[in-house]
């Protein structure tokens, strides 16, 4: 072989055929990136390796629906623009999104088509694998009383379907928590407009919700049924649309002070690891507490002290780990907002350093932290970072092992640093250690979404290199 044809081999051995089989590049890859705004973005794993990614576009006007999905290599699989799933007028808007079990995804959202006459609803409806949506193609209604329903969360039935909590607003003078079941074929489950949890008087608002593995779903929120003060309480409620525990629920903190914005992860025995942020020191702090399947706290009464430290911690992100949980927060004992985290083991005892490790304390807030299971017992975090100066947020991640150790560069691996501002991280697992994080830019005007994926070693699944005599380019 002469030296001309060894070169040759040599480049097609080394360079891509094209890039559509790898389209990871550095600053990450634009999902939605049209001349309107695309925002507000929420991403599930596919279960094959890549991500169904979710957003709210404002292509004619009002906001509308649009779906994607990106496979391990970060290739668009579905319509260069996005699957339209629901433009119906006003806006639709506030995105929740559940995987179905079978490569496609359930989204839910709140809908103002009637704002005029009976205020937000909640719709859904399912798109397939193969990008062809389902279902009603107006959306299916899962509550649509003459009110306002917000805050909507969901999690998968386990069945195809989907299991959905909101507060509402329908006995005219404070919030009440509703949910409702729909299932793989868009038939809605539960009674017309949903089941009541928690009508309390004074606010029950802000719900959360995770699976109980049985079909149906424990939900927590916080509650101003004795104060103006908010405590935590949690209900379960079974597949068949039944509330199981006290009626309205369960006090899981009602110490004085606020105990607000509860996070509720399953903990693999039909109950679940529930996080909270809570003033009863005086400046927020990080509680949690364990709720069994039949509703019973299995704790410390009012929960355990997860951090402790000075000045405020703030808004929980928990991650069920073996039999545990590990709960990461913003944490401001510096001065700024830096993420920390705890592990938990299955009767409440911290693993790790007295008020958690650092996982992130660089120059700047860190903040819109979001977090998914690493498959190995850690978590991949990722978060929105200010080091580099104000309105210069940059997307960042790091993974911790189940012992609390950070495997990844010190303070996180930055996956956008792109110009402006990128914030409001999603995360889903990649299956394979890693996680792809799905992010809302403003590099151009206006808001696009980008995402990018990071392995579980660390590194982005790229290699950038500058050729002898050319300029920098990325692969």
């Amino acid at each position: 072989m002469n030296r001309a044809i060894a070169f040759l081999v040599t480049l097609v051995i080394l360079v891509p055929a094209s890039r559509s089989s790898a389209q990871w590049v550095p600053d990450g890859v634009g999902i939605a990136t049209g001349n309107f705004a695309q925002e507000r973005s929420r991403a599930v794993s596919d279960g094959a390796g890549g991500v169904l990614v979710a957003w709210q576009e404002s292509r004619v006007g009002h906001w509308d629906i649009y779906v994607q999905r990106l496979n391990g290599a970060g290739v668009p699989l579905w319509t260069a623009t996005g699957v339209a799933l629901c433009t119906e007028a006003e806006n639709q808007q506030e995105i929740a999104l559940v995987p179905d079990g079978a490569g496609g995804a359930i989204v839910v959202w709140e809908d103002f088509r009637t704002q005029a006459t009976s205020g937000t609803d909640i719709y859904c409806r399912r798109i397939r694998a193969d990008g062809v949506a389902q279902w009603n193609p107006a959306g299916v209604p899962l509550c649509v009383n003459a009110s306002t329903q917000t805050s909507v969360r969901a999690i998968s039935d386990g069945s195809g379907g989907a299991v959905v909590s909101w507060r509402d607003a329908r006995n005219g003078v404070d919030y009440d928590v509703y949910a409702q079941r729909v299932n793989a074929s868009g038939v809605v489950q539960w009674t017309a407009n949903g089941v009541a949890i928690a009508t309390q008087p004074g606010d029950q608002t802000i719900p959360d919700i995770t699976t109980d593995g049985a079909g149906g779903a424990i939900i927590a929120w916080f509650d101003r049924r004795s104060s103006p003060d908010a405590d935590v309480y949690a209900q379960r409620v079974s597949a068949a649309g039944v509330p199981l525990w006290a009626d309205d629920g369960v006090s899981i903190s009602s110490v004085a002070g606020v105990q607000r914005n509860p996070e509720l992860v399953p903990d693999g025995a039909g109950g679940a690891f529930i996080s909270w942020w809570d003033s009863r020191s005086g400046n927020f702090d990080i509680y949690a507490q364990r709720v069994s399947s039949t509703g019973v706290p299995q704790w410390t009464v009012n929960g355990v002290p997860v951090c402790v430290a000075g000045n405020d911690q703030l808004i929980t992100e928990p991650i069920a780990s073996g039999t545990g949980v590990i709960i990461a927060w913003h944490d401001n004992r510096a001065g700024s907002a830096d993420i920390y985290a705890q592990g938990l083991n299955g009767q409440g005892v911290p693993a790790w350093a007295a008020n958690g490790v650092e996982i992130c304390g660089a120059t700047g807030d860190q903040y819109d932290l979001r977090a998914t299971t690493d498959g190995s017992g850690g978590v991949i975090m990722t978060w929105a970072d200010l080091r580099t100066g104000q309105n210069e947020e940059d997307i960042y991640a790091q993974r911790v092992t189940s012992a609390g150790i950070s495997s990844w560069t010190l303070d996180g691996v930055q996956l956008s640093g792109a110009d402006s501002y990128q914030v409001e991280p999603q995360i889903a697992s990649d299956g394979a250690g890693g996680a792809i994080v799905v992010l809302n830019d403003h590099r151009t005007e206006p808001y696009d979404v980008y995402g990018q994926r990071i392995l579980s070693s660390g590194s982005l699944p790229f290699t950038t290199f500058t050729p002898r005599g050319s300029s920098r380019k990325h692969w």
